[in-house]
This record gives structure tokens, sequence and C-alpha cells, in this order.
């Protein structure tokens, strides 16, 4: 005789917790791996904080200069331009003839 068993059964076959390693899926995949090292985290010193802080200070007002040099020049492009055209308005209608 043979028992059917649901899917959610199948599921939580290989997630016992008990100590049995080979039924873990982790301990599984964990021991095919090389052990690594991890990195050991730091805590940032008081001067490195502040050195990082001036870093961000002076990426944002270096940033918004860009900004406003981009915006200063497009605007002054586009008026050229306008000012061009209407010189060419006038330049046809009073021109020499």
């Amino acid at each position: 005789m043979r028992f059917s068993t649901s899917w959610l059964a199948r599921l939580l076959r290989g997630r016992r917790l008990d100590r049995n390693l080979l039924r873990r899926h982790r301990a599984r995949r964990a021991a095919r791996r090389v052990p690594r090292r991890r990195a050991v985290r730091r805590a940032c010193r008081r001067d490195q904080l502040t050195g990082r802080a001036q870093l961000a200070a002076g990426g944002a007002v270096g940033g918004l200069a860009a900004v406003l040099i981009t915006a200063g020049w497009l605007v002054r492009r586009s008026l050229d331009r306008r000012r061009l055209s209407g010189w060419d308005a006038e330049w046809l209608a009073n021109g020499p003839r």
C-alpha cells in the first residue's frame, strides 16, 4: 500500500528542528562550501565620521553648483537664440533692398 503525502508535508519533512545534520538543507549546502573568513567591521572613530560628513557636505555643494551652472548656461543659450532670431527678423524687415 502506498501513502500519498501533501505538498505541505513534503515541504516540512526536510525542515525539522532536530540535530540530524543530513536532514537540514542549509547544513548540507554549507558543508559543500569552503569556509570563508568574514570581514570584521571596525567601529569608526570620531575623526573618520567627521571626515565623511565633510566629504558629503562638499559633494552636496559641488553637485548644487554643477546644477546651477548648467541651468544658467541653458537659460543664457535660450535667451541668445531668442535675441538672434529677433535680430534676423528685424534685418529682413529693414535690411538693404
